[in-house]
């Protein structure tokens, strides 16, 4: 059987390394499915839910499968299907913590409200580091929304 040979990397640690029979990643488009054998590409992704399906069971949407939830990064696809995903934040389902991801979302919703309303005295937050954030928070979310709804 073909496999991808799967490699997930954050800047602090490896997340993923092994093979899988398919990843499903959030694209700017839409979600993007790799299958062993796809054409080489580059692509960023978006805030949101990455699948990785471990074994098949009896058909394609059964078997293990892990559930990430990352706030952006790329995509690489080489050739004998070889998969990159390089990601700036990560965390799989069951890491994730429902109350912290929305004091997350809350905090960083409410300092750039902040932001917005006190631009004259000029705060000095990182708007791109809170956005992150909260991308990451709302990703989160609704990894676990979906999937622990589904256990």
């Amino acid at each position: 059987m073909v496999v991808l040979n799967l490699s997930i990397t954050s800047p602090e640690k490896e997340i993923f390394k092994g093979n899988a029979l398919a990843v499903v990643v959030p694209a700017l488009g839409g979600q993007l499915t790799i299958l062993p054998g796809h054409i080489p590409l580059i692509t960023p992704l978006e805030a949101g839910e990455v699948i990785i399906k471990v074994n098949e069971a009896k058909g394609i949407y059964d078997g293990e499968q892990i559930f990430l939830a990352i706030s952006g990064g790329f995509l690489e696809v080489q050739a004998k299907s070889r998969v990159n995903l390089l990601v700036d934040t990560a965390q799989k389902l069951e890491e994730i913590d429902r109350e912290q991801a929305e004091m997350a979302r809350k905090k960083a919703e409410e300092l750039l409200l902040e932001h917005k309303t006190e631009k004259e005295q000029r705060t000095q937050i990182n708007v791109a580091d809170v956005e992150a954030s909260l991308a990451q928070a709302v990703a989160a979310l609704k990894v676990v929304r979906k999937r622990k709804r589904e256990s």
